[in-house]
């Protein structure tokens, strides 16, 4: 196996070239490798954190296939992950199944799989601990940082079931860590009964893990992905009795209005009804997570205080919450220099 750098402008076009001929396409990651016959390359593989994308090889038969797949997998592994996943097309998904892979999620065009002993089932398994009694419900949220627009929907949504599930993407994308977000989502829905917090790990499916380089229209990319969170979303609520999904209403993203029709259709047919509340406003401004980090990084701390809850607040007056106001100051004057 042949790393191929970033810089190396030559090799990234043959891999292109490669993987075009093999109907895929190269996109985003962190270490990219192949292997050459005679100069020519015959296979391709690539990790972004634990998922395994772009492998493609030009021979039948698994010798090849498993010196990239072993590659691969020892490679996440050395980066400190005991398992690793990846997407791949129906047609194929059994070459990966020989090789310990597990389907945890289907989609007409995309097949989630991965490799973990303590995976999926596990996860539901440890879910089944919080089944509740009654009418129970469901909210999924990110909390870049935990603003009183997110306090509001998880409220909102507690008065209208028995009891509330509340999901946490765990993926370490965004500026304020999972660790942190978790914190201040436990801190600012304390004072809430019947609302259980959970850990999204890796289930809770979002932008930065779902590759797109088998789908070759972007809106299927964002279909699929859609398809597969809520496949993924009907399993968790099988086994926790989820009879509704809340969610803020979205009136700025397209891709997340597109996500919420998509929602409403698909969990129908399960019968999980969507209900779409409506975003709470200051001063006739939306509360958003993205204007709070705007208004960190513009200095105006004094005003986030307006659009988030005491604990929120007082977190980013703390020694580790001064270090993430600085990241995003430097960020924001970086962008901004003349």
């Amino acid at each position: 196996m042949e790393r191929v750098y970033y810089w190396e402008s030559k090799a990234l076009t043959q891999v292109t070239d490669f993987l075009c001929y093999m109907d895929l396409r190269l996109e985003n990651y962190d270490e990219l490798y192949v292997i050459r016959d005679k100069n020519e390359i015959i296979a391709t593989g690539a990790i972004k954190g634990k998922v395994l994308k772009c492998i493609a090889v030009r021979e039948h038969g698994g010798n090849l296939i498993n010196k990239v797949m072993t590659h691969l997998i020892n490679r996440v592994n050395e980066l400190g992950y005991n398992d690793c996943f990846i997407y791949t097309k129906p047609s194929v998904y059994k070459s990966f199944e020989f090789l310990g892979f597990k389907k945890i999620a289907v989609t007409e065009n995309v097949v989630l799989m991965e490799n973990s002993l303590d995976g999926f089932k596990v996860f539901l398994n440890n879910l089944k601990l919080y089944k509740k009694k009654g009418y129970s419900g469901a909210v999924v949220v990110n909390c870049n940082p935990f603003t009183l627009g997110h306090r509001h929907l998880i409220e909102y949504a507690s008065n209208l079931c028995d009891h509330l599930h509340v999901f946490l993407v765990w993926e370490d994308a965004s500026t304020f860590s999972k660790e942190v977000r978790y914190n201040l989502v436990a801190k600012g829905i304390s004072h809430l009964k019947n609302v259980s917090l959970h850990k999204g790990m890796d289930y809770i499916i979002s932008n930065a893990t779902f590759p797109s380089y088998f789908l070759k229209d972007d809106v299927d990319v964002i279909k699929e992905q859609i398809k597969l969170d809520l496949n993924i979303f009907e399993s968790i609520a099988e086994v926790l009795n989820i009879t509704h999904r809340f969610i803020g209403q979205e009136p700025f993203n397209p891709v997340t209005n597109m996500y919420n029709r998509l929602m409403a259709q698909e969990l129908s047919k399960k019968n999980i009804q969507v209900t779409e509340i409506k975003r709470k406003a200051v001063d006739g401004e939306i509360i958003s997570a993205s204007k709070v980090r705007e208004l960190i990084a513009k200095g105006s701390i004094c005003e986030v205080k307006t659009f988030v809850p005491n604990s929120t607040y007082n977190f980013l007056l703390s020694y580790e919450g001064l270090k993430i106001i600085e990241c995003l100051r430097k960020e924001y004057n970086s962008e901004h220099l003349v």
